[in-house]
């Protein structure tokens, strides 16, 4: 409640709006938002949540035919038959269009697609084509009013975006406060980072007196609000120029550097990143596919090369390389740890069978720190995890049929999404029935039994008769009595 500062919304308000739930800065946001009355059972009942519904196939196809979008006349208008065949070619695009934003980025990216005649499109090669579109039209406009060529104005645009990006991902905050008149001091910075005085980061970023830096930021898809407030036209820009920075790393010189880029934060830990991984994940996927001879390459080779900057044979083994840097003894920094979880989470999300790796250099995975990372269906059969650190990873349907765990941390990990129950008294003990529907809560000197229902568990009223606190709580085989004390 306060970290997302909802205590500032006006008195009364029944209701919270967003496309994005998963930039709330807890995972368990839910809970955070249920209004909890003096009865906290009940409160389960008061907490509604809805999901509008993408768009169906005849919601987009009407899209597309309509000569106007958002009341503008469309920049290039395109046959809707031409619309279809090129969505006929490209199976997996029909579902990405489902979503409102991305069916408007297709539609204004579609005259650099068409003709670069893509196959297997992604979300990212849509935003790479609408990026692209952008820098050229914002560079043609700044020719035209400048009476003059200026050179390579797409790639200082594309320079600017990057680098203010990734400084918004390291402050965690998708909007900026400028001010010219107290430079010396931000005054507002978003939603996951708090005020702090000094030097601002963000005059080589938003200063009204430099005038590449102006000419710079003209190209930069930024929108402004009330004059000095910044952030990007949508939050999912800003993710797509991190993992534009994160990808042009991996693909040059490993060294420190590209290590300490991808260790600048995980983007797997509240507050989440995931538009960042998916747009790696597409890259990853594309690059195995156009270069298929390089997957094997990967398995088994990173451990054994020596560690010295070289440039990868593909991002596999880069993220490999980030991985294989995070073992060690002693205190390990975190920004090694971060890079490390990143890493994995996104050959994980990319479908790379980790075990293949294990197969081909079983000691690879020993010792290594990956806190925080999202290990969700990861294949780890017979992995040989000893000493590592897996604290606080995400293992929902993971496959650990063989693995060593032999001094694995593993604190805090999730295996899955279990339900809770609230108490506003302190919990002593619990018992469940054999049969699993029907639960004993010892609370303070009171004993309470809930029992499960299809909409979630309901609590009878408490058992009275103790004369101290319950510390224990058991049933009978039968399941007909209950013992405390």
């Amino acid at each position: 409640w306060k970290a997302n500062k909802l205590a500032d919304f006006p008195v009364g308000s029944k209701a919270i709006i967003t496309c994005r739930p998963e930039y709330l800065a807890s995972a368990s946001y839910k809970e955070i938002l249920c209004p909890w009355p003096t009865d906290a059972l009940q409160g389960l009942d008061q907490f509604v949540e809805r999901f509008l519904s993408p768009f169906t196939s005849d919601q987009v196809e009407r899209y597309l035919g309509n000569p106007q979008v958002d009341g503008d006349a469309k920049e290039h208008p395109v046959p809707l038959l031409e619309y279809k065949q090129f969505l006929h070619n490209n199976p997996g695009l029909p579902q990405l269009l489902s979503t409102p934003f991305i069916l408007k980025i297709f539609v204004n990216a579609y005259p650099i697609l068409s003709l670069q005649r893509m196959k297997g499109i992604t979300r990212d090669d849509l935003y790479r084509a609408f990026v692209e579109k952008w820098f050229a039209k914002e560079a043609l406009n700044l020719t035209h009013s400048m009476e003059k060529a200026t050179s390579n104005l797409k790639g200082t645009f594309a320079d600017f975006s990057r680098s203010l990006a990734w400084e918004m991902c390291q402050q965690q905050m998708y909007e900026v406060e400028y001010n010219e008149d107290s430079v010396g001091e931000t005054l507002w910075k978003g939603k996951f980072s708090r005020t702090q005085s000094g030097p601002s980061p963000w005059k080589e970023f938003f200063s009204s007196t430099d005038d590449k830096i102006k000419l710079a930021r003209r190209g930069c898809p930024l929108r402004v609000a009330g004059g000095c407030r910044y952030s990007f036209v949508h939050q999912s820009f800003l993710e797509y120029f991190v993992a534009d920075g994160l990808w042009d790393a991996l693909q040059g010189e490993l060294s420190s550097v590209v290590q300490d880029m991808w260790g600048v934060r995980c983007f797997s830990e509240a507050p989440k990143m995931p538009g960042v991984i998916g747009f790696l994940v597409d890259r990853l996927m594309k690059q195995r596919y156009e270069r298929p001879q390089l997957v094997n390459r990967v398995r088994g080779e990173t451990a054994r090369r020596p560690h010295v900057e070289e440039t990868p044979r593909s991002s596999d083994e880069g993220l490999f390389w980030l991985i294989a840097h995070s073992k060690g003894q002693g205190v390990m920094p975190d920004t090694v740890k971060k890079a490390a979880s990143n890493a994995i989470t996104l050959l994980n999300k990319s479908l790379f069978p980790l075990s293949a790796k294990a197969r081909d250099d079983p000691t690879f995975f020993r010792g290594i720190k990956v806190p925080h990372a999202d290990l969700s269906m990861a294949q780890l059969w017979s992995v040989d995890l000893t000493g590592a650190d897996l604290s606080s990873c995400l293992l929902p349907g993971v496959k650990l049929s063989g693995a060593v765990l032999k001094g694995c941390n593993m604190a805090d990990v999730k295996f899955a999404q279990w339900p809770k129950l609230a108490f506003s008294e302190k919990v002593q003990a619990v018992a469940l029935t054999r049969d699993g529907n029907r639960l004993a809560v010892a609370c303070s000197d009171k004993v309470y039994v809930l029992w499960r229902e299809d909409c979630g568990w309901k609590r009878g009223p408490a058992l009275q008769g103790h004369t101290g606190d319950v510390h224990s709580v058991a049933w009978a085989p039968d399941g007909s009595q209950i013992v405390s004390g």
